[in-house]
């Protein structure tokens, strides 16, 4: 019997296709599927517990608090660590600048110079204030 070639394309296709599709399956084969047990490592918390994002569970007593209380609370207690950093941080250069200017041994010009950087750095901190407020206002109202 002589084999077309048409046959033989339709013939490896067949191989190929089974190849892949157990690779797939070896691939794809989880313990839920195969039938072994599930190790409690990887389930941890009871069936249907909410999961955050740093890998921690809602505890059976926080049921009277929603979840948007309490991703709400740790979200206001990072932002307020953020401003404040962010303040000191400003406060910082504003009082190394103060200090540049108080100095002696500097020339009027780069006095002047720091005193234009100075108020520069002052309307930057004025807009970036204006523009968390009115982030604040659209977020809470």
């Amino acid at each position: 019997m002589i084999f077309k070639s048409k046959q033989i394309l339709t013939a490896t296709l067949i191989v190929a296709l089974g190849a892949a599709v157990a690779v797939n399956w070896y691939y794809t084969n989880t313990p839920e599927h195969s039938g072994e047990e599930i190790t409690t490592q990887a389930v941890s918390g009871n069936l249907g517990d909410s999961l955050y994002v740093g890998g921690t569970t809602a505890a059976p007593d926080d049921k009277n608090k929603s979840t948007t209380e309490s991703n709400s609370d740790s979200s206001d207690e990072y932002f307020a660590k953020a401003k404040l950093k962010r303040q000191q941080s400003h406060d910082e250069i504003i009082d190394s600048i103060e200090d540049i200017i108080d100095s002696d041994n500097i020339d009027s010009d780069t006095k002047k110079t720091v005193t234009l950087l100075l108020s520069d750095f002052q309307s930057d901190i004025k807009a970036e204030t204006d523009t968390e407020n009115l982030i604040g206002a659209k977020v809470k109202g």
